[in-house]
C-alpha cells in the first residue's frame, strides 16, 4: 500500500536531515550569515511539513484503494 512506501520515504528524509545536520558544526554556525541560517531552518521546517502532508495523502489513498477493492469484489460477485 501507499503508506508503506511513504514510511520508507520518510525514513530516507530523516536520514538526509540527520546527515545534513552533522555537517553543521558550531564553527560553521559562527560564520553562517542570517540568511543562510534562516534558509536552513526553513528547509528543516519544510521537510517536517512535507512528511505530514505526504502521510495524510497516503492514508487517504489507502482508504480509497480499500473501498475500490470492496466495490470491485461486490461487482464481481454480482456478475458471477
Amino acid at each position: 500500500m501507499m503508506y508503506c512506501k511513504v514510511e520508507k520515504m520518510i525514513e530516507t528524509m530523516d536520514k538526509v536531515v540527520e546527515k545534513t545536520l552533522h555537517l553543521v558544526t558550531p564553527d560553521s554556525l559562527k560564520y553562517m550569515d542570517s540568511d543562510n541560517l534562516e534558509m536552513l531552518q526553513l528547509c528543516l521546517q519544510l521537510t517536517e511539513e512535507l512528511k505530514e502532508v505526504v502521510k495524510t495523502e497516503a492514508e487517504q489513498l489507502d482508504r480509497i484503494e480499500k473501498k475500490l477493492d470492496k466495490l470491485l469484489s461486490a461487482t464481481n460477485k454480482i456478475g458471477a
